[in-house]
């Protein structure tokens, strides 16, 4: 049975509206970050400020969420969970990364569309050959104590083997969300669809990864693709495979692919070919430029040009910013919502110098961008190895078109009630408030019309719309007025 059929019965019937939207309306939920040992950032004010209230003491993986208001809600080490007030949130010792593991992708947190109170958080400890919970997630339900949020559940399985790779961004609807990983020592991306009806546990599997397969079957400590990286749009992606660590006599590579946002599919891949040993990887933030720093004895920053997404042109675009033998600029590099890329350096804390390195004009090609090292302050806290990993396109410079599945409850609404029996879809108006003939018309996750009738209501219309025609899955009843009455309802065709 499909997972829109299986998830049919505990669907809540929810009014929606339809929204053109300007400005990123989730640009504000990376406007916190904690990261490292009790380091923290501060974008509210549009400037990066120190902040040092963080409880959390993580060395690579980690991840923060805030609302669209730019609230700090928790932030998580894949282990545990803190509020907005750094207390352990109850149930936040989920412990998705066993002690002793320390992936770099270990902790990704996701809001469920739809619904402003419940967020996701996903875990992988894929990093070592005796994986104990591979890839797993757990439910923050922020309406519960007072506010501050309690995990309601946790450790639910998703896929195991997979390895430390996580990333998501946003669906082709503007609405729902792709998680990404890589199957362990196979050559398959998965993506899990995250919609308002949950989880999806059966992924899209593309093909065409690096295979990780591991050098010795019962002693290699590592699966090689450690990092993975999309661009803001959601439409490339970037993946590290660290296979020196393993001793296999192979190079470390990056490999660029093309992501479809609809489907979930990866397609167009192609290595890039640099040195061994990979650092900070980042998309700018318009995602027509690719950074990455590599190297071992020697240490390069390198810009690549990815507007004509091909191996040949993107390889002879290869531009050096930076070269050292002494350390690296940054072992992990991430954009901010205030257009800029920052570094995490744990030379830092090598060094006792307690800031970070920045790009700040990322979306310019050449010496332009305007590298600085420790150019940010952290008041006396360190940053370690990681960034806080979030959905990419909360730091994206411009906002989706448009996202069906926006929740907002009117006060005028009819007593409206949709129920699906077979290929029919039947419309209840009751209650007899609206007396103007409306237009019905039902459209897809991607705002795709597929009928529209007119319809004269009564106290007790009734009438039905053929779905014949329709695939599984979810669907939006859209009513409107010529006095500018209009009202929606979602529903799910079954398999």
């Amino acid at each position: 049975m499909a997972y829109a059929a299986r998830m049919l019965c505990s669907i809540t019937i929810s009014s929606c509206v339809f929204s053109a939207l300007g400005q990123n309306p989730d640009s504000k939920r990376i406007d916190h970050w904690y990261f490292g040992y009790g380091a923290g950032l501060d974008f509210s004010s549009g400037t990066a400020v120190a902040d040092t209230n963080g409880a959390m003491h993580v060395w690579k993986g980690n991840t923060t969420m805030s609302d669209k208001e730019g609230n700090l809600l928790f932030y998580s080490d894949g282990r545990h969970v803190w509020n907005a007030q750094h207390d352990s949130m109850p149930n936040g010792d989920i412990w998705g990364i066993p002690p002793g593991v320390f992936p770099t992708d270990c902790a990704i947190s996701i809001p469920k569309p739809g619904d402003d109170n419940i967020y996701y958080i996903f875990t992988s400890d894929g990093t070592k050959m005796s994986q104990q919970n591979g890839l797993q997630y757990h439910i923050v339900d922020m309406s519960l104590q007072g506010g501050l949020g309690d995990v309601v559940q946790k450790n639910i399985p998703l896929h195991s083997p997979v390895t430390e790779q996580l990333c998501a961004v946003r669906h082709g609807n503007n609405c729902d969300y792709w998680l990404i990983t890589h199957e362990k020592h196979t050559a398959n991306y998965l993506a899990f669809h995250i919609s308002g009806l949950g989880v999806d546990p059966i992924p899209v599997v593309s093909t065409n990864g690096v295979s990780n397969l591991p050098w010795a079957q019962n002693s290699a400590e590592y699966t090689g693709a450690i990092i993975l990286k999309a661009a803001t749009q959601g439409d490339k992606l970037a993946s590290i495979t660290n296979r020196r660590w393993q001793n296999t006599g192979l190079s470390d590579q990056v490999q660029l692919s093309s992501f479809d946002t609809q489907t979930g599919s990866v397609s167009n891949s192609f290595i890039i070919e640099l040195d061994s040993t990979f650092s900070g990887s980042c998309f700018s933030p318009n995602g027509q430029i690719f950074y990455v720093e590599h190297g071992s004895y020697t240490v390069e920053l390198d810009q690549f040009d990815v507007s004509q997404f091909d191996s040949v042109a993107v390889n002879n675009s290869r531009f050096n910013l930076r070269t050292s033998s002494v350390r690296t600029f940054a072992t992990d590099l991430a954009c901010a919502n205030d257009g800029k890329i920052y570094g995490t350096q744990p030379w830092g804390y090598v060094l006792n110098i307690d800031s970070i390195p920045v790009i700040n004009q990322p979306d310019v090609w050449g010496t332009g961008c305007m590298i600085e090292e420790w150019a940010v302050g952290l008041n006396g806290r360190f940053s370690q190895f990681a960034i806080p990993e979030t959905v990419f396109d909360f730091s994206a410079p411009s906002a989706p078109d448009h996202c069906w599945a926006e929740i907002a409850m009117l006060p005028d609404l009819a007593e409206l009630r949709l129920c699906v029996d077979g290929d029919l879809l039947f419309l209840d108006l009751g209650g007899g408030r609206i007396y103007e003939t409306l237009q019905a018309s039902i459209v897809d996750a991607c705002g795709r019309r597929f009928c529209s009738e007119r319809i004269i209501p009564t106290a007790t219309t009734r009438t039905s719309f053929s779905i014949t025609g329709l695939s599984p899955g979810l669907y939006l009843l859209r009513l409107s007025g010529a006095s500018g009455y209009h009202t929606s309802r979602s529903f799910v065709k079954p398999q």
